[in-house]
């Protein structure tokens, strides 16, 4: 019951983070030009070394022999997830068959868990290391397929997608074109986690100056709460322009994404009982919202990114209860 009762105290507070941020860019306070580059800031440097810091700190290659296993467990857990979304899309309406697959399958797969973790378990966590390993390739893979819902709509959600025109430019649109989207796939994360892999494994850590870790250290603690800001900016800017109201089907996206989703990993997590530490990410990777970035990767493909932002929102909001439910199931399981 303590662990529920702070993962609502947790939520609670990114709501305030996300307010902040609404706030601010309401007032005018800072421009909402400037949230593009807080946004790199956040994901490009402050989320690496806030990784960096983790490994540095929690990581034992020798304490934990399998750690290789939960990277596997997490290509395995999205391409599942590919395959339920692209079934579950079908519950929704034929003109959002679409954006609803593509929200349902690209869900926040750091900044929630990283705040229920340190909330909960506190900052220094191996949850946090377990989390890392799990996502490593997780927004490799969503940049590289969030196309393939509206390129193989007719096969995947049974429905023609809209003609991509005028797709927003983008540094290394030649490579993509001829494959991999080589940026997006070796991305910060990426090499802050291998990078910290591999000096844990090599056991050269203890040449690393206390103050270098200092400096990680401060800067990844601006992660989650620039993030959130972020988040509250942009749902202001897009609220603006939110246009029509799906309201039937944002209870079908919330009660899919946000309920059945866990629900069903629940029930794997029931026949196999794999150990906690892998069962707690399991289950809150399942849990969580669609990513902060879903209106801009469903408007790049000319889909409904008003829609898309209402789906994020609306499940955003609705984790508030529906995470600490999922939670207390969990703890029931294993208790």
């Amino acid at each position: 019951m303590q662990t529920v009762l702070v993962s609502l105290e947790v939520i609670l507070s990114i709501l305030g983070l996300v307010a902040v941020g609404f706030f601010v860019i309401a007032k005018n306070i800072i421009p909402k030009e400037l949230l593009r580059l807080l946004n790199a800031l956040a994901i490009e440097v402050a989320l690496p070394m806030f990784i960096f810091t983790a490994f540095m700190m929690n990581f034992d290659p020798e304490e934990n022999p399998k750690w290789w296993v939960m990277p596997l467990l997490g290509v395995v857990f999205t391409g599942f997830m590919f395959i339920l979304s692209a079934v579950c899309c079908r519950f929704m309406g034929r003109d959002i068959r679409i954006e609803s697959a593509e929200g349902l399958f690209i869900n926040n797969p750091h900044f929630i868990p990283i705040s229920i973790i340190a909330g909960v378990y506190g900052i220094n966590s191996p949850h946090l290391v377990n989390l890392f390993l799990f996502t490593v390739f997780t927004i490799s893979i969503y940049f590289n397929m969030y196309r393939v819902f509206f390129k193989k709509s007719r096969l995947l959600c049974g429905v023609d997608g809209p003609p991509v025109e005028n797709e927003e430019p983008q540094e290394g649109d030649m490579r993509q074109k001829a494959g991999l989207n080589w940026k997006k796939l070796i991305n910060p994360v990426v090499k802050a986690t291998f990078l910290a892999v591999i000096i844990k494994l090599l056991n050269v850590d203890s040449y690393i100056p206390d103050v270098v870790i200092g400096i990680t250290s401060h800067i990844g603690d601006m992660t989650f709460p620039l993030v959130m800001i972020i988040l509250g900016g942009e749902l202001y800017i897009d609220i603006k322009k939110i246009g029509k109201i799906y309201l039937r089907n944002i209870i079908k996206f919330i009660l899919l994404k946000n309920i059945v989703f866990p629900c069903i990993i629940l029930i794997f997590l029931y026949l196999f009982h794999p150990s906690f530490d892998i069962a707690f990410i399991l289950l809150l990777q399942a849990a969580s919202p669609p990513l902060s970035t879903l209106p801009v990767l469903v408007g790049r493909q000319n889909g409904k990114k008003e829609l898309a932002n209402q789906f994020l929102v609306s499940s955003f909001f609705f984790s508030v209860v529906s995470i600490p439910l999922i939670l207390i199931l969990l703890n029931r399981l294993y208790v």
